[in-house]
């Protein structure tokens, strides 16, 4: 790790150097390379989004067609001219990468606490807390950094688009919208074809495994393979216990013989619904779970209170195929104003950068991880969604 010029026998520098050294990492950059290894492949957006090689324009591009029918060849003379495959890719969108940032900081009261520390400990400082919770801190940066990936992913793949507001954004930027187009037709309601019925999942008179029925009819009559639904927990909630799935599943687990006033009473569990679902050749559900947590001002108690905010958004189901949904497009990290007293770092296979940026004035050293990158749907024309507050018109 980088010192400034001069000596600081107590500084923030000279506590974290030691603490990395203590455990065997020689600077900052062997600790960011080694410690975080394998913290971060399963990531909630690795299971829908590829990582693209980096682009050098620091420009996202938005590619359409990636899945299609295959073409057949056709049947020539020996000597005749192959016809040629036309090309099914084309950009429909493009723009500047966002950039993402998270950061702490190690003032002047957590030196005085760790000067403290280092009193009770005979001037030995302790190393193992200080490491500890350095390492939480970065990790919680890195992180931070994947929950808003995520976030923007579970966003896109369940409306098509990812707009930045007050309460999913509240320290940067309002207003930011990405739009990928989703093609209107492929927009459903409830009740759209032949399975469902004209009301939306909140009616008693609803059929949310009709809609699911209608969802596969219009995948076939397009030819689009779906190989999963997804929908957020509190939709599947909505989706399992809805009266008219769990009738539908006590008739078929005990051949008819349950009284209609009993059907809410037979026990349903998640697994008979599965099965259920299986036994009509229904794709299987992807039930996502993530949930993310940001900061609000509160304007009452004038303080930053944490709220939960789910990704994939209420009350939609997508039916998508299998394999990934897109790519997370990035940059490159320029660190070329990193100086010997401000120091900066790679993360997460260069995709990351952490700055550490010290204020004499303020008394302060802040640690800030960026990454400059957005997920970028490339299957969205074979994508299906289904908005399950509202109904088609009778």
């Amino acid at each position: 790790m980088a010192f400034p010029t001069g000596s600081y026998d107590a500084t923030t520098y000279a506590l974290i150097n030691g603490a990395l050294s203590a455990y065997g990492y020689d600077n900052m950059q062997t600790f960011l390379n080694t410690a975080y290894f394998d913290w971060f492949s399963q990531v909630k957006w690795t299971e829908f989004y590829d990582e693209a090689a980096p682009s050098l324009a620091g420009e996202y591009k938005q590619l359409r067609g990636n899945k299609s029918i295959p073409v057949m060849a056709s049947i020539v003379a020996y000597d005749g001219e192959a016809p040629k495959i036309t090309t099914d890719q084309i950009t429909i969108s493009s723009g500047n990468l966002p950039r993402m940032k998270l950061g702490f900081d190690a003032n002047e009261k957590s030196m005085l606490e760790m000067k403290k520390m280092m009193v009770n400990f005979q001037a030995v400082p302790n190393f193992e807390l200080l490491f500890n919770q350095f390492s939480l801190n970065v990790g919680k940066l890195l992180s931070g950094i994947h929950a808003l990936i995520t976030f923007a992913g579970l966003q896109i793949l369940s409306t098509g688009a990812y707009t930045t507001t007050v309460l999913n954004n509240g320290g940067g930027l309002q207003g930011l919208a990405f739009d990928f187009g989703v093609p209107a037709a492929n927009k459903l309601k409830c009740g759209s074809g032949a399975y469902g019925t004209k009301s939306d999942w909140s009616s008693a008179s609803a059929n949310p495994i009709g809609d699911l029925l209608d969802m596969q009819a219009f995948a076939r009559l397009h030819f689009i393979t779906i190989g999963e639904f997804c929908m957020n927990d509190a939709t599947w909630i909505i989706f399992k216990n809805h009266a008219t799935v769990r009738a539908a599943i006590a008739i078929k687990m005990t051949g008819g013989t349950v009284l209609a006033a009993n059907y809410g009473l037979y026990p349903v569990t998640e697994s008979d619904v599965r099965i259920y679902l299986e036994g009509l050749d229904l794709p299987p559900i992807n039930v996502i779970k993530d949930v993310a947590t940001v900061g609000v001002f509160d304007t009452a108690t004038r303080t930053i209170q944490k709220k939960a905010l789910r990704g994939f958004v209420d009350g939609v189901v997508v039916a998508r195929p299998s394999g990934s949904f897109g790519e997370l497009q990035w940059t490159y990290p320029d660190l070329s104003f990193a100086t010997v007293a401000n120091p900066a770092y790679t993360a997460e296979g260069g995709k990351f950068a952490v700055f550490q940026e010290t204020d004499s004035k303020k008394k302060s050293t802040e640690f800030i991880a960026e990454c400059t990158c957005i997920p970028v749907p490339t299957q969205i024309d074979f994508t299906i969604y289904l908005d399950t507050t509202t109904a088609t018109t009778p």
